[in-house]
């Protein structure tokens, strides 16, 4: 076991686990035995391994993941997960992803926020006018331990089960519905992808670059789709590509405003 600077053990066990930082850095070799990459937590040690021997020690606290960057680590059981993901608390700047032993921590530029609220009022929006019912569970981690899977999206939306899911607390996916929309910005990370699919999220919308892509679950893949199975006969990439061009040039009430109107005019159609 690994002890931190007081000699405390912890609580999971060391083990060499290869740390892929994409971008300017890559880390490689590095024994992760705690689960504080500088986003809180207690702060365990990690040993820099080479040929079996450390090298160097270093606290988890001192690892930074920039914005805009990601960190995978492979090999990564689900019980260490678990205490990785207690460790790094909710009040956090980043999102993991976790599919079948490789997590994935990603820490969002500013930009990407301001993208995951438009588009999110985008689909409010939709539904308010539209009269349908619906839970949003925003950046909420969805896990199914018997599949190995978690993510956490930008956002997402209970459609048909949004009253059932209404109101609670804790969200189980081994037993409870996956949302039926998800919200991605920028979604790079295999990882990421392969646990939609693991946990079964019907829609899974992708901005990236100015432009939406819509993927429909079908038959065990992510298809792309010209128009949305939620929202039939709505241009809805076209529209939603526009509120957030329009938002960044003006102010997200302005475009709401405009987008709300449009949505109304093209009801009474």
């Amino acid at each position: 076991m690994v002890t931190d600077g007081d000699g405390v053990q912890a609580g999971i066990d060391a083990a060499e686990k290869d740390v892929e930082i994409w971008g300017d850095d890559v880390c490689h070799g590095l024994a992760v035995a705690g689960s504080d990459f500088g986003l809180g937590g207690a702060g365990y040690g990690v040993g820099d391994f080479c040929r079996g021997k450390a090298m160097a020690t270093l606290q988890l606290r001192q690892i930074r993941v920039p914005e805009g960057q990601t960190i995978e680590i492979e090999d990564v059981s689900w019980a260490d997960f678990e205490v990785i993901l207690q460790e790094l608390g909710e009040k956090r700047n980043t999102r993991i992803a976790y599919s079948e032993g490789t997590l994935t921590i990603v820490a969002p530029m500013p930009a990407h926020e301001v993208e995951k609220v438009c588009i999110g009022r985008c689909v409010e929006v939709l539904l308010d006018e539209l009269e349908c019912d619906y839970t949003s569970y925003g950046s909420t981690t969805f896990k199914n331990e018997s599949m190995l899977k978690a993510v956490e999206p930008d956002d997402c939306f209970y459609i048909r089960h949004a009253d059932l899911m209404a109101g609670k607390q804790r969200i189980n996916l081994s037993t409870d519905s996956p949302p039926e929309l998800a919200i991605e910005i920028d979604l790079t990370s295999k990882t990421q992808l392969d646990a939609y699919l693991g946990l079964g999220v019907e829609e899974l919308w992708r901005f990236d670059g100015g432009r939406l892509r819509i993927d429909c679950l079908r038959n065990g893949e992510y298809v792309e789709v010209v128009e949305s199975p939620l929202f039939p006969g709505w241009p809805i990439k076209e529209a939603v590509e526009r509120y957030v061009r329009e938002a960044k040039a003006s102010n997200q009430r302005k475009a709401k405003k405009a987008f709300r109107q449009w949505v109304i005019e093209r009801i009474k159609e």
